[in-house]
């Protein structure tokens, strides 16, 4: 079965409704301080770092309990400027094992979760059948497929890819897992960074969890000729 090309959003649900998300997480980052709870989570980091919009990123470690951490082949000179893609925690191949960070919620919020991806430096050169390819993997939220990652376009762009869904929490403790599917690639998965961010009870509140699921297609700045907002 070929790894699949695009990320689809699965959910158990009857109906699955796609909207623009907007950017929420930016808003909540310029205020002071996070609502309830709320994560940013470096992952294989030892220590926390602080990125350049000031937000301060804690290691992984208390969440997860499997995976080695490690670092990415970085894109060349100049480094990265964002020092959470300086790090990652990497799992096994085991097929049909999901490797689960376990987070503390409050119940019955939603929640924004942000996972991002970068494999390395990845060329056109290397990607042959000779060279390894970046891992296809599965996300699942509270035993629930998300949707599959894929980051060999972005790989060869040297970028990073991110996901983004918000999801209602149904107890006090939500599982965000990376799934091993043998059907995919050789490799096991990997993560860089994980987000997860308590939403204010307006947003999104006409929004039937029970029914329907979120995730981003595009999000777009309109009117704006400055620099792309991540």
């Amino acid at each position: 079965m070929p790894p699949p090309q695009r990320p689809h959003l699965a959910a158990a649900a009857a109906a699955l409704l796609f909207l623009l998300l907007l950017p929420v997480h930016l808003a909540l980052a310029a205020a002071p301080g996070f609502r309830g709870f709320s994560y940013l989570l470096n992952c294989g980091a030892a220590s926390p770092t602080t990125d350049g919009r000031g937000l301060r990123w804690e290691p992984d470690g208390p969440y997860v309990s499997a995976g080695t951490p490690g670092a990415p082949a970085l894109p060349g000179p100049g480094g990265l400027l964002d020092p959470t893609l300086a790090t990652l925690r990497a799992f096994p191949r085991r097929p049909g094992a999901k490797f689960c960070y376990e987070l503390p919620v409050d119940k019955n919020r939603r929640y924004l979760l942000r996972p991002t991806f970068f494999y390395g430096a990845l060329s056109a050169a290397t990607s042959s059948s000779a060279a390894p390819s970046p891992p296809v993997f599965d996300l699942i939220v509270d035993g629930t497929l998300w949707t599959a990652v894929n980051t060999t376009d972005d790989a060869l762009a040297g970028a990073a890819s991110s996901y983004e869904g918000v999801f209602p929490a149904s107890g006090r403790n939500m599982s965000f897992c990376l799934g091993v599917n043998p059907d995919y690639t050789d490799a096991g998965p990997f993560i860089s960074a994980l987000q997860v961010i308590q939403l204010d009870d307006s947003v999104y509140n006409a929004t039937d969890f029970r029914t329907s699921a979120l995730g981003l297609i595009a999000r777009t700045k309109f009117g704006s000729t400055g620099d792309i907002e991540r």
